[in-house]
């Protein structure tokens, strides 16, 4: 059975060089985590609006002034 020959970085006293993985792996997350947050920002400032909007309207009082449950100065006490 034939196998790959691995290339292994390896420091002088022959111990692997956990090191070097260490910080390529720290290299390659930080590119990943990099698109994934741009990715995320161009699709946030749509959402982002959307809410605010969905937000206004709910909060807006409807223009007939039904559902309006605050004192009014017609009031009667």
């Amino acid at each position: 059975m034939l196998t790959q020959r691995q290339d292994i970085r390896r420091r002088l006293d022959g111990s692997i060089d956990i090191d070097f993985y260490r910080q390529k792996g720290l290299m390659e997350r930080r590119a990943y985590m990099t698109r994934l947050f741009s990715g995320a920002k161009k699709l946030g400032k749509p959402l982002g609006a959307a809410a605010i909007r969905a937000g206004a309207l709910f909060m807006a009082p409807a223009p007939d002034g039904a559902g309006w449950n605050g004192p009014s100065a017609s009031a009667t006490r």
